[in-house]
């Protein structure tokens, strides 16, 4: 059986992409990542999200490897986001519309 190690990462770029090429045609994608880790606080017994911060770089591996590149071309913080409340005159309902736009 074949060892396989998977990881997934659900929550926000820090920063950027940033990236570097290498003389032999290799190319590296590194950014910033954050994601909440919830634990019980001993004292309170209440639950607390703690961030992490992981710095990743994503390497163009091989002849089809494309990561990097994906990386560049896909990942991008946002930039300032701003909410809009409204309401329903028939409903009487309220919708929240967030829009995000980078500078």
């Amino acid at each position: 059986m074949a060892n396989l190690n998977k990881v997934m990462l659900i929550g926000r770029l820090t920063r950027d992409v940033e990236t570097r090429a290498f003389g032999n045609g290799g190319k590296v994608a590194s950014f910033g990542f954050a994601v909440n880790n919830r634990k019980k606080n001993q004292q309170s017994g209440q639950w607390e999200d703690v961030p992490v911060y992981i710095d990743c770089d994503v390497f163009n591996r091989g002849e089809f490897g494309k990561k990097a590149d994906l990386a560049e071309q896909y990942l991008a913080k946002a930039g300032r986001s701003t909410s809009k409340a409204t309401s329903s005159s028939t409903s009487g309902t309220t919708r929240r519309r967030v829009r995000s736009a980078r500078s």
